[in-house]
């Protein structure tokens, strides 16, 4: 379903790139009645850290929210007034299926297969301009590029979660961030192919590599750009905020 804010949503001019919002999640871990994207940390609800920092972006011309049902309004009405919002899609039963909506949704708003397509979460509050940047020049060399970080702890397998099973190689492991991105094209044709088995993939560029081999490109990611998942990710992200670790 598609939920459209009074803005720039049915001009359908030619869009360059364009970014992906996605506000899943709930808000249990903060005892709140909100998904955790609309919480106020530090005195904003927390999606719009990384809103305003993909509007304030020379490398993205328009932002897409795929928003938790029930909640569009709310977050039209937060972000009233921004030129960038092309408007509110409401999201699926996971991730990934919020994102195929996301994408479908986006051939309503003028995007062509070149177009660069940035998916974000947006309880990584910490997205800077200069990591957009970064995989804006990549997206032009390699057409798909993720931002990740070597792994630097030891790694190990504990699949119960309580005991150790046996221990890993570190060396070539990495961690992965987002925004993941690519040209429209790509993500479109690979969702498609996967869109009756969305739910057992966790990240964007798994289902990409999944449905047509293709390997991403990798940027190097950023330690401030964290995913506030509790109430533990919540205070390391105010003292980064505090510290200005952008």
């Amino acid at each position: 379903m598609c939920y459209t804010s009074d803005v720039n949503a049915s001009d359908k001019k030619t869009i360059h790139s364009a970014a992906i919002l996605l506000l899943g999640g709930s808000g249990e871990r903060y005892q709140s009645d909100l998904p955790k994207q609309f919480v106020e940390m530090g005195g904003k609800p927390l999606f719009l850290y990384a809103y305003e920092t993909l509007e304030a972006s020379n490398d993205i011309d328009a932002v897409l929210l795929v928003v938790k049902k029930g909640y569009e309004d709310l977050a039209s009405t937060l972000l009233k007034g921004h030129s960038k919002l092309l408007g509110i899609v409401t999201g699926g039963h996971s991730r990934e299926e919020s994102t195929y909506l996301g994408l479908k949704a986006l051939e309503n708003y003028g995007a062509n297969p070149y177009t660069k397509v940035y998916i974000h979460d947006a309880d990584r509050p910490l997205l800077t301009e200069s990591l957009i940047g970064r995989l804006s020049q990549e997206v032009d060399r390699s057409l798909f590029a993720v931002p990740a970080l070597s792994v630097s702890d030891s790694l190990a397998y504990a699949p119960d979660g309580k005991r150790i099973k046996h221990y890993g190689d570190r060396r070539g492991n990495v961690t992965l961030q987002t925004p993941q991105a690519a040209v429209y094209a790509l993500f479109l044709k690979a969702f498609e192919e996967k869109k009756d088995e969305l739910s057992s993939y966790h990240d964007d560029a798994s289902v990409v590599l999944s449905a047509l081999g293709l390997h991403p490109a990798i940027i190097r990611g950023e330690e401030a750009n964290i995913k506030v998942n509790d109430r533990a990710g919540e205070l390391f992200f105010l003292r980064l905020l505090k510290g200005g670790k952008r």
